[in-house]
């Protein structure tokens, strides 16, 4: 069952009703955290993370400014429970309105079109209304070196007939160069993982897809390291892509919507770490 549901919560907004309690698991799968994000008309399309605090009235999407790029509105379609009996799949429209850009973005134009983001994040923010949304549980975590990475987007084109969670696929790779300064690091994708014959249009169609660490912290908290973000013609034939930090998400969080987001710390345990005093990865 599918939900189109406006921002602004008008009367009549929910189209189809209005979902139910899901009978489901209190926690969600890795698939659940990457949300479709296209224009109405599906004529471009990115990958985003879906996040929401418990009782929240809003939850948010993370994303790169560049798949946002010349978007009036925006459609955000939702993963519930896909493995389950009570599988759904919910549409959000949300204006351009209430993205949230980094202040430290710079935007070259290049040919008549194309942006290119020198800090190549966004956020955006969607009411809540009655969607049954369980709370993320996710930590950011600084990466290193020769760490093993996973990421889930939508390179394809999006087909309404057929199931959003069918139409969701994976990268592996390997984090090649990090340096502690600078808003991305680069990661290789593994060669299993890519259609050898168009590298670059393939990477490309993973933009604004989760980059998560491939294994947990254990408990059921994965552990969010960035995003991918953009990658030019050559790296991309050499199966090299940039991430965008997760710090960087981290600040547009706190400093545009007061919300301080964990960090991981490996070697202390979670419950260790004192609510509220969690570093701000500014």
């Amino acid at each position: 069952m599918i939900f189109d549901r406006s921002f602004d919560g008008a009367p009549g907004a929910l189209d189809r009703g209005l979902p139910g309690v899901l009978d489901r698991r209190q926690r969600m799968i890795l698939e659940e955290y990457s949300v479709l994000i296209s224009d109405k008309d599906r004529k471009k399309q990115g990958t985003g993370t879906l996040f929401y605090q418990e009782n929240s009235d809003y939850f948010y999407v993370f994303t790169c400014a560049h798949v946002l790029d010349y978007l009036d509105e925006i459609r955000i379609r939702i993963l519930a429970d896909p493995r389950g009996e009570a599988s759904e799949e919910w549409e959000v429209t949300v204006p351009a309105e209430h993205v949230a850009y980094s202040p430290i973005d710079e935007v070259e134009i290049i040919g008549s079109r194309e942006k290119k983001h020198s800090c190549d994040i966004a956020v955006i923010a969607c009411e809540k209304g009655a969607l049954p949304l369980q709370p993320a549980e996710f930590m950011f975590y600084p990466m290193n070196e020769q760490e093993k990475v996973r990421a889930l987007g939508y390179p394809g084109a999006f087909d309404p007939e057929e199931s959003l969670y069918y139409q969701q696929d994976k990268l592996k790779g390997q984090i090649e160069k990090y340096q502690m300064k600078g808003n991305h690091f680069v990661i290789r994708v593994e060669d299993s993982f890519l259609n050898q014959a168009d590298r670059v249009a393939e990477l490309k169609g993973f933009s604004g897809s989760p980059v998560w660490g491939d294994d947990s912290c254990g408990d059921g908290i994965f552990l969010y390291g960035g995003l991918i973000a953009y990658t030019n013609d050559g790296n991309a034939s050499r199966a090299r892509v940039n991430v965008m930090k997760g710090r960087l998400i981290q600040s547009l969080m706190k400093e545009n919507y007061g919300i301080q987001t964990e960090n991981y710390l490996p070697g202390i345990p979670k419950e260790d770490i004192a609510p509220g005093c969690e570093p701000s990865g500014d």
